[in-house]
Order: structure tokens, then sequence, then C-alpha cells
């Protein structure tokens, strides 16, 4: 199949664009022709990426969704005329009003693969959703509870809905030792991710113990804003440790993942963690936390939002290390190898390729 995975910028370094370089190369040894469309960036990719997975960008500059809707869709319009595909998968829903306006024009395949969950509605995700669900082919969601959401709460749907879980990137990593005093957590330094709050709990840690480091990983609109807020609390075990093309040697000389997102679709840096045998402790935020942590099993799930909770329960592992070993024994990632994700992506791409025979 000639296939077009449709995303707002993949030269950024997030989990979207690592799960999309992923699926991209598999795709790619697959023997499909894969291409993949930015609306702005400049035209490279942050992760390692087959060599002949073509790249394009509508626009060397940022351009927002709303105000350039025209703009970008002229842009893609040309872009698609010049460039038939079988199958465009739009990453995030939002995308998919640009694709499914064009859709009856150029007769393609379309997969609206959503990396938020239902109710998170950022941008033109919620309008991306209402028509994905009438005009989509299909719509992957990465939870089943995401899937979920979408069958019991739209009441009029023509796409398939299914979900595929987020594939870890390090199915053979050399698991950490578990034995360094440092906490990580990783990921853009955005709201979403409500590092505001994991900073407020560190402060609860930081007055009964100062043995361990907290270190985040990760850049964002929010920077700026986040170290004011350390100066102002006085953490002294915080270090913003930025971007890092090694992130696989920060997890292997980390003990515990912490996350404190407000929402998420299912979080990748999360599934990495657990390949490095890492517990994690979340806020049982939607979705996806549920779907990995089996609470006091092989994490720890704390109520959305409560940051003395959440500070609680870091001391607690710092207080108990033993757990920590306990914990990592019974991390499982069979369900998100390659080898299972891959089978997951075949199935409905035939189901795609199917429907387009008329089978």
């Amino acid at each position: 199949m000639r296939i077009c995975f449709f995303i707002y910028n993949f030269s950024r370094s997030g989990g979207s664009e690592r799960v999309t370089s992923i699926i991209a190369n598999y795709l790619s040894k697959k023997n499909h022709d894969v291409t993949v469309l930015s609306v702005s960036g400049d035209n490279t990719c942050f992760y390692p990426l087959e060599s002949d997975i073509l790249l394009h960008t509508l626009f060397d500059y940022p351009i927002n969704c709303k105000s350039g809707f025209f703009s970008i869709l002229h842009k893609l319009h040309s872009f698609y005329k010049k460039n038939r595909f079988d199958l465009v998968i739009d990453v995030f829903a939002s995308m998919s009003i640009f694709t499914l306006i064009l859709k009856p024009v150029f007769k393609f395949r379309n997969i609206s693969w959503e990396h938020f969950n239902y109710t998170a509605n950022i941008g033109m995700s919620f309008w991306g959703r209402k028509l994905a669900v009438l005009f989509s082919d299909e719509i992957i969601t990465l939870t089943k509870e995401d899937q979920e959401a979408y069958r019991t709460k739209e009441k009029f749907k023509r796409a398939k809905i299914t979900y595929i879980y987020n594939p870890t990137p390090y199915e053979k990593a050399q698991k950490s030792q578990l034995n360094q005093k440092n906490m990580i957590t990783v990921g853009r330094l955005t709201y979403q991710k409500g590092y505001d709050m994991l900073l407020d709990a560190w402060c609860l840690v930081e007055k009964k113990r100062k043995d361990w480091n907290l270190l985040i990983f990760g850049t964002g609109e929010d920077e700026n804003i986040l170290k004011e807020q350390a100066k102002k609390l006085h953490l002294e075990k915080l270090v913003f440790k930025g971007v890092s093309k090694d992130i696989d040697k920060c997890y292997r000389n980390a003990s515990v993942y912490v996350s404190s997102s407000r929402f998420e679709g299912l979080p990748m840096c999360m599934i990495e963690a657990n390949s490095f045998g890492l517990p994690i402790v979340s806020f049982n935020y939607k979705t996806g936390p549920e779907e990995i942590i089996s609470d006091g099993v092989n994490g720890y799930l704390v109520k959305e939002g409560d940051i003395v909770g959440l500070a609680n329960k870091l001391l607690y592992i710092m207080d108990n290390p033993s757990c920590i070993q306990e914990l990592s024994k019974s991390i499982k990632i069979d369900r998100f190898t390659m080898k299972y994700i891959g089978q997951r992506w075949d199935e409905e791409l035939n189901y795609l390729m199917g429907k387009k025979k008329g089978k």
C-alpha cells in the first residue's frame, strides 16, 4: 500500500512522534510505501527512521491549525493531488478534519489514530472526533478505556473503532539495577504533563528526605515557569535535564518513574520505563495508567491530582527500598512488544485493504 502518516510536526521529540516513527518503520519493512507528512517543522525526524521513508512538510514555520485552516487545506490538496495514497493515517483526531474534507476527492482510505483520550478536547480534536466517527474508515485508540468511550458516548457511528497499544522501543533493554537514588520523568514541559503538581509534591518530599534526586527530561513552553516555581520552592534535589539522545541510559540510571499528568492517551514513556524494569508511581488520570499499572503489584496509582498522596507514596518507596525490587519483578511488557503490536496493525490494514476491494 501507499501510506501517508499525517501529523502536525514530526520533528518534535515527543511520544506521539516516537510511536509514529516506530509504526512507520514497521510498515516500511513490510514493503509498504511510507510517507510522513507534517503540517509544520524542519522536515527531519528526532528518532531513527528507515531510509526509504519519505518526509514532507507543508510549512517551514509554525502555523495555527485554526487560523491557518484554509492555507493548510490548500497545500494539503496540492500534496494529495501529486501523491496518490491508498491510506492516510491521521496522527491525532484533529488532523482528520483536513483529511476527511479531501477524502471524497482522492478516494483513499483513512484511519483516525487518536493519541489523546476521548475527554481531552485540545485544539480541534472535539470536531475531529465527531467527523471521524461518521466519515473515517477506522478510529484507532490507544486504550481499551478509550475504545469503550467512543462506543458508548457516540450515538451515530460509521467508523470501525478499535484499540492498539503503543509499542515499546526497548524490547531487549538492559534492565536498571535499581540501586540509584534517582526518580525520573520524561515528557514535554507543558500543562498536560502536570509538572507543576509534581514540583509541589517533591517539595513535600524534600522536607523529609534529601537523599534522592528527581530528574525531569524534556523541554517545552512551560520550562521557564517550572524553573521559576522550583526556585521559589527552594528545591535542591531537582534537576531539569533537557532532551537526551541517550534516554535509555537515563532509564538505566534510575530506580523509579513518576508520572503527574493531567491526561494522556497511553503514556509512551511509562511503557519505556517498564521496559527497563522501573516501577511507576502515577496519578490515576485518564487514560492509560490503569492499563499499565496494577496498583501495589508492579507500581502504584494515586488519586488524580492528589499532590499529598503522590508525595506520600514517593516517600513510602524511599523508606522501603526492597519494594522497588518486588514491584519490578512483576512488570510484564509482552503486550507492548512489536511482535504483538505489529500483528494488530497488519490485521487492521488487511481489513481496510479488503474493504477497499469490496470484500
